[in-house]
């Protein structure tokens, strides 16, 4: 028994996702249908089941473009502020990367997909067909510097940085996403304080 082919082209896949970015961002991933989102992509359920097989696939693929939209956004933090220490150099790329209005929509999205995905909804197991969010040398620049910072004295020496740099990215995330969806209301700063 052969299979069968299924066609898909890279500009309906643009399409729904574009849709899926645009409904959860409107109504939330919690809301999300999938046969709404064939109606806003402008195609049969049978033709976006061919794309993505069920809700949790589409939101790993885009969460996965999310990240790696922001994680590998080329900063030149190295060749930048020339004298400072890597400690400053690592404020430098939270600002320019994790603080970049650029990615407001990007970060939205990443927060629900995290506030959908705990608890008892979390991905135990990785999608079948997609690969994760790897390290690799595209995360140079902030391994490299806290390598560096570990050299010149302004970052400890007893981690690992491998495991810094994945804990700083995490830490980036998770501050970014309280800062965007709670400022209003974060118990923690006092009015005048932001």
């Amino acid at each position: 028994m052969t299979k069968r082919m299924i066609y898909q082209t890279v500009d309906t896949k643009e399409k729904i996702l574009s849709a899926a970015e645009q409904l959860i961002l409107e109504k939330g991933l919690f809301e999300l249908q999938m046969k709404d989102l064939a109606v806003k992509a402008g195609i049969s359920r049978n033709s976006l089941y061919r794309y993505f097989r069920d809700k949790a696939h589409l939101a790993f693929t885009l969460m996965k473009l999310k990240l790696e939209k922001i994680i590998f956004h080329k900063q030149d933090i190295q060749g930048e502020l020339e004298g400072a220490n890597c400690l400053d150099k690592i404020k430098d790329y939270y600002i320019k990367v994790w603080m970049n209005p650029d990615f407001h929509r990007d970060y939205l999205f990443l927060a629900e997909f995290d506030a959908y995905y705990s608890g008892a909804r979390q991905l135990r197991e990785p999608m079948e067909d997609e690969e994760g969010i790897c390290y690799n040398e595209q995360w140079d620049n902030l391994y490299q510097l806290l390598k560096q910072g570990q050299q010149e004295g302004s970052i400890r020496i007893d981690r690992d940085a491998h495991l810094l740099s994945v804990t700083l990215l995490n830490g980036f995330r998770s501050l970014q996403q309280r800062l965007l969806l709670r400022s209003e209301s974060l118990l923690e700063i006092r009015q005048g304080e932001q």
